[in-house]
């Protein structure tokens, strides 16, 4: 989850005990992949076909338009393929774009995550299998909730609220400036395929699961340039796409990050 505010809940914020039991179940699917793919074996790149749900509330609110969610897939292929700066690390992940549908229903445009209105949303319009991406544009509350997802984990037990949310605000174009380049996708795709936040566990041993990503106290926003927070790792990661900076402060995935989403999408979405 990504929030404009500090104040809006987090439905991808976990305890340190959350984390560590889907990091369980992480291992331990990895730990069944055969060993040509735990080891790299893998297709050049990996093709994650997304259909994308429109909800609209009353007076055509959150109407989108077409070249906008074109221009958000666009952003997705370039963040994932490290084509935004040179310290990015390319990810084998491309996005195609294969439907789109619009949806006027003012409970779903405002829903708040985890409700039954969520739910409703999810069951009516989700299409495809555990490989395939749906995107929901809305305004989900509280306000200055930018978006939300659902972890590869939780696909067996609940495969139709599998997905990403996010604000249609935050789409390429959008009014919320400073996160209306399309990164808040970025980062929801990426808990989709399986990353925590950079600050997940503080400056704790484990901290997001990733070692070459520096430990972090706390999120970062805005863009604070020499932000250290915890002793002896380096700076705060405050460029990763998984920290709570502007959209124009972050621009990378690190190796680590890469290779973590290739194996859980492995493990739980192939």
């Amino acid at each position: 989850m990504r929030s404009g505010h500090a104040s809006a809940a987090d439905p991808n914020s976990l305890t340190r005990h959350q984390a560590a039991a889907l990091q369980g179940q992480y291992r331990e699917a990895v730990r069944q992949l055969p060993a040509s793919v735990r080891a790299g074996g893998r297709p050049n790149f990996i093709n994650i076909d997304v259909y994308i749900h429109v909800i609209k509330g009353k007076q055509n609110r959150g109407a989108v338009r077409n070249r906008a969610l074109e221009a958000q897939i666009h952003v997705l292929n370039k963040s994932f393929s490290g084509r935004t700066a040179p310290r990015a690390h390319s990810t084998p992940f491309r996005f195609r774009l294969r439907g789109i549908d619009r949806t006027t229903n003012p409970t779903w445009y405002r829903h708040v995550p985890g409700s039954k209105a969520e739910q409703k949303m999810k069951r009516a319009l989700r299409v495809g299998d555990a490989r395939t991406l749906n995107l929901y544009t809305a305004n989900p509350r509280p306000s200055g909730l930018l978006g939300y997802a659902t972890f590869p984990q939780h696909y067996d037990g609940r495969p139709k609220l599998d997905g990403v949310v996010v604000n249609r605000e935050s789409l390429p174009g959008g009014d919320y400036d400073p996160f209306a380049k399309g990164d808040t996708a970025t980062h929801e795709v990426g808990h989709w395929l399986g990353l925590y936040h950079t600050f997940q566990g503080g400056c704790g041993v484990k901290n997001d699961y990733v070692t070459d990503t520096a430990k972090e106290q706390s999120p970062a926003g805005g863009c604070p340039q020499g932000r250290d927070t915890c002793p002896a790792t380096g700076k705060d990661p405050i460029h990763n796409f998984m920290d709570y900076t502007i959209d124009k402060c972050m621009f990378l995935f690190t190796k680590g990050q890469a290779e973590r989403m290739r194996l859980a999408f492995q493990a739980f979405r192939n």
